[in-house]
């Protein structure tokens, strides 16, 4: 038996590329699998032309070239590209976003996370910002808490490794109790 999936436009989280060489090549083809909106710096263009990855749209710093490829969509920024990108995101209607970065800071996202759901993929971890987590984890899986390390007597079946990691126990689900504040959590890609 097979199964038929229809995606809609926009119902796939787009792909932000901010650094294109912080992921692994296979998970990277498990994220254009569905063919999500690809976005990324002007910077990282060529690098993702060279990959065979087509672009969608391209955040440029300044000014915009007019020569650039018929199918690719430049959007000017002038000191954040973060509210650009949400602006661009928000105006398609798509609240969904993989972010592949190598660093990133929690409180850039804040003020989106009402309206978005957003995944970083950065060194070797899939994180999420929640408040509150409850997910089927196989046992051994690592998860990494960057900076709520105060918070792992939070989460069930679960071992403590060190201060900003956690390992499931046992094959089941994992929860954390509901917070005031979001929490970035990893998971072992």
């Amino acid at each position: 038996m097979s199964s038929h999936h229809i995606v809609r436009e926009n119902q796939e989280p787009a792909l932000f590329v901010v650094d294109p060489h912080n992921i692994d090549v296979e998970y990277l083809g498990q994220l254009l699998e569905w063919s999500p909106t690809i976005i990324t710096l002007a910077q990282h263009y060529e690098v993702l032309a060279s990959w065979g990855i087509k672009v969608d749209v391209l955040l440029v710093d300044g000014h915009v070239a007019t020569d650039m490829e018929e199918h690719l969509l430049a959007i000017s920024y002038s000191e954040d590209y973060y509210s650009a990108l949400f602006s661009y995101l928000a105006s398609k209607k798509n609240y969904t976003l993989n972010i592949i970065v190598d660093q990133f800071e929690k409180a850039d996202f804040l003020a989106y996370l009402p309206t978005f759901t957003i995944n970083f993929i950065s060194n070797g971890f899939k994180y999420v910002l929640l408040q509150q987590y409850e997910k089927w984890l196989p046992a051994g899986l690592i998860l990494h808490l960057p900076d709520a390390y105060h918070l792992t007597d939070k989460f069930s079946n679960v071992n403590l490794l060190d201060a900003n990691r956690l390992e499931v126990r046992e094959d089941g689900f994992v929860t954390m109790q509901k917070t005031n504040d979001y929490v970035l959590i990893g998971e072992a890609l």
